[in-house]
């Protein structure tokens, strides 16, 4: 039986992040990034 997911290829995406003196919030700020899953 064949998935009725439909698979698009799509081009690779990069992301920038702006950040100066993050080092206690960037852990967070990537972790943000990967679980969007974009794109849905």
């Amino acid at each position: 039986m064949r998935s009725s997911k439909i698979e698009i290829d799509l081009p690779p995406v990069s992301v920038i992040v702006p950040a100066y003196n993050e080092e206690r919030w960037i852990e967070a700020t990537i972790s943000t990034i990967l679980e969007s899953g974009f794109p849905c």
